[in-house]
């Protein structure tokens, strides 16, 4: 081989040793400072849903507070109700998929007018502050925060930010776009079902009038009884009959809520 040819390929070979070494070296300490900066095509933040205990929403509607518990959501403020658990699986569903699509440095923010800070919807009464708790395998709570703003010229994406972070300043632009579920988050996220049940499950049911009370009875335990009425006389009960009332009960929604609190007047007993 010629003392040329030699010469070059052991350039080469130093070339690619140094680029191998260049990717594989441990970050610097100020490349390490900017490791938790979130890039494109990575979730926004890392939750785990099963483990989420408590969620706060902050919106221009006013402060809703919802916790987790026997694993159901419960409304703590402004009400104390059931969640709906299809709308909190869609909504901690989206919230734990944000991918980021881009970002803005925040020195970039103000240089422009579509970059003002009130356009992206991250700065004063029209921001939604997203406050996320979960608890890990070994009881420690840890929280996440996000800033929601508004819509960018992207479909279904949205500005977001993460508050009060030095590793991850920018604004980012996400994919999904939870904002149906902050305009009004109450009514959003309210349980609309008057009756959870499962029918396999209900032994007793009582309906009371003013004309009087009847009462029907089960076992589903051995020994097994079918249904039968108790009251006002005692009898074999129409059990197609107590079937279909049961999924009529199951099948009513809530449209609408009036009012809260006490009904104006005494409910039957």
């Amino acid at each position: 081989m010629r003392p040329t040819t030699t010469l070059i390929l052991f350039v080469i070979s130093v070339t690619l040793g140094v680029a191998i070494w260049w990717t594989d070296r441990a970050p610097s300490e100020e490349e390490s400072g900017q490791a938790d900066s979130v890039e494109p095509g990575k979730v926004l933040v890392r939750l785990t849903p099963d483990r989420l205990t408590r969620l706060v929403i902050k919106s221009p509607a006013g402060e809703v507070q919802l916790e987790k518990k026997d694993g159901y959501w419960h409304f703590n403020q402004p009400i104390a109700d059931r969640a709906d658990p299809e709308s909190m699986n869609a909504l901690i569903d989206l919230l734990s998929h944000l991918t980021v699509l881009d970002s803005i440095p925040i020195d970039e923010v103000g240089s422009s007018a579509e970059l003002q800070p009130e356009a992206l919807g991250l700065t004063g009464e029209q921001v939604v502050r997203i406050d996320l708790t979960e608890m890990d395998e070994a009881g420690s709570l840890r929280s996440e925060s996000i800033l929601i703003g508004k819509p960018t010229p992207l479909a279904n994406s949205i500005y977001v930010r993460i508050p009060d972070s030095a590793d991850r300043p920018d604004i980012y632009v996400v994919n999904g776009n939870p904002g149906k579920y902050f305009e009004d988050p109450v009514a959003a996220l309210r349980d609309r079902h008057l009756f959870l049940a499962p029918a396999d499950q209900v032994v007793q049911i009582t309906v009371r009038t003013p004309k009087g009370e009847i009462e029907m009875k089960r076992k589903i335990v051995p020994p097994v009884a079918d249904w039968t009425l108790t009251k006002p006389l005692q009898t074999l009960a129409d059990r197609k009959g107590i079937e279909a009332l049961l999924a009529g009960l199951a099948a009513i929604r809530v449209e609408s809520v009036l009012a809260s609190g006490d009904l104006p007047g005494p409910a039957p007993r």
